[in-house]
């Protein structure tokens, strides 16, 4: 389908190209960080020798919208992404990272959708669109969506403007799993190539508004997505969530955002259904989350705090944030929220403020709590090589700290440093708790948008 999807927008552009005006728009960035202890290591104890790895990598992602007529638009995104992974021996001469390139030289076409004004208030979208997550709780709210980081579907979507206040939305998703799919990615069935019996077609219906009422927005929506069996006995299995965001944002003076989601699923097997999905052991489950961010702005500075929680059950595993929830630098963002810390409560105090006309400084601790009521009951692999499980005493906090220059009203060039401190935690090696060493981590960036 993604193919068909692809090929129907395509041949719209080539009918009308010599009409249509071009608008082209994206952005640009280059990164290269230094983690020192990216595997949770504790000095070559019995546990996991430290490890250090350099990272490089740029991106660049461009948008081309092809304004056919008043009524119809075309919008195709590229992705390129080249990258290294530099990794070093480990005291004990245990090897973690990649002397090798990964994605290097790769190109995507991952968005490709047309854009019909049906009237002055409703529009339909056919094509591959950004989704939000709706395998789990959290909205694309709470995150950064300028340029449509979460993840693209197969998508039919019609959204209705009731008023200049208020619009409604409604999409069917389409999202076919084939068996040869990477291992990582969720649905993965391994040790075939025959698509049609192994793969599956999966689909989902999302109903959402989005309000806002001189200032005060207001952002609820529902979604229900399916798993449909195969050949590998892999059972049918339905997630759903329930969300709503509101909030207050003026240019200055007081903003707040508060977020509440519920998600859950039912399956026809646990062990063999969601629990292969979303690590949960039992086979309905549901969980939920909570959010707040309250901040004040001036010109000159920005002060705020935030909470983040999520719940935890022993039969039905934990409210997930989402891989795109990056409020600190390491633990959110290297290691990434599920892998980082599950089944937490996050506290975290930040600032902004201006040091001059294009140079500011950011800077944040954050605090975060499990919600894990048992001794080693959480725990994952991750990409980095460490395994990390909590338990009812496991703790971690984290600083960070980043000087940014505006080199132009598009282009930003940033330095920053963070550093993290897991405790009481838990290895694969050994079933006792364990405070592994610091990880500190140092990076640079620059990035244009267009």
């Amino acid at each position: 389908m993604k193919k068909l999807l692809l090929i129907a927008i395509l041949s719209l552009f080539v009918a009308g190209a010599y009409a249509a005006e071009l608008q082209m728009f994206g952005y640009y960035e280059m990164n290269g960080n230094f983690v020192s202890n990216n595997n949770l290591g504790d000095g070559g104890s019995k546990y996991q020798e430290n490890a250090d790895v350099a990272n490089f990598d740029q991106t660049l992602v461009v948008y081309a919208r092809f304004i056919v007529d008043p009524k119809v638009r075309i919008t195709v995104r590229s992705y390129i992404m080249d990258g290294r992974i530099l990794g070093r021996e480990g005291p004990g001469g245990s090897y973690y990272g990649n002397t090798g390139g990964y994605g290097t030289g790769n190109v995507f076409l991952d968005r490709a959708w047309v854009a019909y004004d049906i009237t002055e208030a409703l529009t339909v979208e056919l094509g591959r669109l950004t989704a939000n997550d709706y395998t789990v709780g959290w909205a694309s709210g709470l995150y950064d969506g300028t340029f449509e980081e979460m993840g693209g579907r197969d998508q039919i979507k019609a959204t209705y403007k009731v008023s200049d206040e208020v619009s409604v939305y409604a999409t069917y998703i389409h999202d076919y799993e084939s068996s040869t799919q990477d291992p990582g990615e969720m649905g993965n069935v391994r040790g075939s190539n025959d698509n049609q019996a192994n793969g599956r077609d999966n689909w989902g219906v999302v109903a959402g508004a989005k309000m806002d009422f001189n200032g005060l927005f207001v952002n609820p929506y529902i979604s229900y997505y399916t798993y449909q069996a195969n050949a590998y006995s892999r059972p049918p299995a339905s997630l759903y969530s329930v969300y709503v965001d509101a909030g207050m944002a003026p240019a200055e003076g007081l903003n707040w955002t508060v977020a509440l989601a519920y998600s859950g699923g039912m399956g026809d097997d646990g062990d063999k259904g969601i629990a292969e999905i979303n690590g949960f052991k039992a086979k309905d489950y549901s969980v939920y989350g909570a959010y707040l961010d309250v901040a004040f702005v001036q010109e000159a500075f920005t002060v705020g705090g935030l909470v983040a929680y999520s719940s935890f059950d022993e039969k039905n595993g934990w409210f997930t944030f989402g891989g795109d929830f990056d409020k600190t630098t390491i633990i959110d963002g290297y290691f990434g929220y599920e892998y980082g810390f599950p089944a937490s409560t996050m506290f975290q105090l930040y600032a902004d403020i201006s040091l001059m006309e294009a140079l500011s400084l950011g800077l944040s601790g954050s605090y975060y709590m499990s919600n894990v009521d048992k001794d080693n009951i959480v725990g994952y692999d991750t990409s980095y090589g460490t395994f990390m499980g909590i338990g009812k005493d496991s703790n971690a906090y984290e600083f960070d700290a980043e000087l940014s220059y505006a080199f132009t009203e598009s282009t930003t060039f940033s330095v920053g440093a963070a550093y993290a401190k897991f405790n009481d935690i838990y290895n694969t090696r050994s079933p006792d708790k364990y405070s592994p060493d610091g990880v500190t981590y140092f990076y640079w960036t620059v990035a244009t948008e267009f």
